[in-house]
């Protein structure tokens, strides 16, 4: 089951404006899933694989002739010198939404952007998933339908952001002016 994230319609507008989208944020919060599910033409490329890595590393010219356009570069921050061998090619394109680039380090990713990539690149952080994204799929029992006092989320176990995910709840269902932060468990 996938969630709709809110940020989607916005991933696919900038992707018309820049040539590159960077999609950064925690570790297992749904950057992959989102980019492959919002760029489903393009190729994914793990940066993670030992020997995709290897030969990013040392081959970046090959690398990037065989990976050259439509592509999401998943975990860059694995090989910070693709960001400027990318400047050079979105460069001489002059085309947007050529790659889309994750990455879970966000400072590093900065960093290396504002040297490399400045103008080229949209950045958006994704969060795990929302309270009301959990909602809108019907994801969500607040604390008080299940008696628990912790929010509970169900028929959602596939997803592992949502196994994690920290959801405010009211402590209870008549008080709005207390609000606490409880951890979510799957149920």
């Amino acid at each position: 089951m996938l969630i709709n994230r809110t940020m989607s319609t916005k991933l696919k507008s900038l992707a018309t404006q820049f040539p590159i989208i960077t999609l950064t944020g925690a570790r297992q919060s749904g950057k992959t899933t989102l980019s492959q599910e919002l760029f489903k033409d393009f190729e994914h490329v793990t940066l993670e694989d030992p020997a995709i890595r290897d030969l990013a590393t040392h081959g970046m010219r090959s690398f990037l002739n065989r990976y050259n356009n439509h592509v999401i570069f998943d975990e860059t921050q694995r090989v910070p010198e693709l960001f400027s061998a990318l400047q050079g090619i979105v460069d001489d394109r002059g085309d947007n939404g050529q790659f889309v680039l994750t990455s879970s380090q966000n400072f590093l990713l900065m960093n290396t952007i504002s040297q490399s990539l400045a103008g080229r690149v949209a950045v958006m952080y994704l969060l795990p998933l929302s309270y009301t994204e959990l909602s809108d799929a019907g994801c969500v029992r607040t604390a008080w339908m299940n008696g628990s006092g912790v929010a509970d989320i169900h028929d959602c176990t596939s997803i592992p952001s949502a196994r994690s995910t920290f959801i405010p709840v009211m402590s209870t269902p008549t008080s709005s002016a207390t609000c606490e932060t409880n951890r979510a468990y799957a149920s």
